[in-house]
């Protein structure tokens, strides 16, 4: 068979062939053009990048002695939290699985009656209620906030019996929360107490200084030395913010 009459056969054939083939180049030629291009930009993206970051990288040396500095602030950190805002002793917490509420009415039942008969052993008005509130609380958060003012009016208590107080009168403790911010963040949960201790004018000026430098520290927020009253007692007036931190606060890893 000679050429001619096999393009007469074929010739559909091998025209749509032809075309493919053509049509085969020109999308190569396009594509490979179009990928040389990408990866043209990317390569000058690369080295604008590469000298845009030279001489500012960090060496693990330095990384690490970062690490180490934010180890150290976060204990000096947790330090002086500890010294201003001391967490509550354990016995004033309720155990693992114990109920708040339940913790509450024994604890606070049993403390009043212990400070009651240790003022009455030196012969000193205590006002029996310790600032607590008429109904007790149920709701843990307001439960916690009685529990930290308790504790502060436990420790004044104790320091006024061992300095021969006559009285401690009109506790108050109270249990409102403070607002948020306007950020929305937690603020320092405080809980501000207020009472009244009256002694003989001779003892007032070391009975200030041992709760001024009372371990672990009341939060005391204000004083005031009343004027002597007829019997010619010193009446002081002693305003507490205690506080805890807010919790849930975490470090951003490096």
């Amino acid at each position: 068979m000679n050429l001619d009459a096999l393009w007469q056969t074929h010739r559909r054939f091998l025209i749509g062939v032809a075309i493919g083939l053509v049509v085969f180049f020109i999308l190569r030629m396009i594509s490979g053009s179009t990928w040389k291009g990408d990866l043209s930009s990317a390569q000058r993206k690369t080295i604008t990048a590469r000298r845009a970051l030279s001489g500012q990288h960090v060496n693990v040396s330095e990384v690490t002695r970062a690490r180490n500095l934010l180890v150290g602030l976060e204990e000096q950190s947790n330090s002086l939290a500890a010294q201003c805002l001391p967490p509550l002793p354990p016995e004033f917490q309720p155990a693992a699985g114990q109920s708040p509420s339940k913790h509450y009415i024994q604890f606070t039942g049993r403390r009043r009656s212990e400070l009651i008969g240790q003022a009455s052993l030196r012969n000193m008005q205590l006002d029996e209620s310790l600032g607590l509130p008429a109904v007790s609380p149920t709701q843990p958060p307001i439960i916690e906030r009685v529990m930290r003012g308790l504790w502060v009016v436990d420790q004044m208590v104790q320091l006024a019996v061992g300095w021969d107080a006559t009285e401690v009168d009109d506790i108050r403790i109270n249990t409102r929360a403070r607002s948020r911010g306007k950020s929305g963040m937690a603020a320092v949960e405080v809980t501000e107490v207020d009472l009244e201790v009256v002694m003989e004018e001779e003892l007032v000026n070391r009975f200030l200084k041992s709760v001024v430098s009372h371990q672990p520290n009341l939060g005391l927020a204000a004083f005031e030395v009343l004027p002597l009253d007829k019997k010619g007692l010193r009446h002081v007036t002693f305003k507490f913010a205690a506080g805890s931190l807010p919790q849930g606060n975490q470090r951003e890893e490096l």
